[in-house]
């Protein structure tokens, strides 16, 4: 993962919280990029397709899996 991409930023930001709701990840990204909804729609899709995070649908939000951790503490490690 690129040291400064909008997934890693967004991973990170997870990783903090623990669970995200998909309002707050937006917010989040206002401050990062110039249309915050389609980075947002972006990061999460293939931040979930490597495992990193999930949608639970019974509250609503995004949660960091273990992989995630590990990828987060991986790249830390590196910095």
């Amino acid at each position: 993962m690129d040291k400064n991409s909008v997934e890693k930023k967004v991973l990170e930001e997870i990783s903090k919280r623990l669970v995200m709701k998909k309002e707050e990840i937006v917010s989040f990204l206002e401050n990062e990029v110039e249309n915050p909804f389609s980075a947002f729609k972006e990061a999460t899709q293939n931040l979930s397709i490597h495992g990193f995070i999930r949608y639970v649908n019974e509250i609503g939000a995004f949660t960091i899996t273990q992989k995630g951790i590990k990828e987060v503490n991986k790249n830390e490690e590196e910095s």
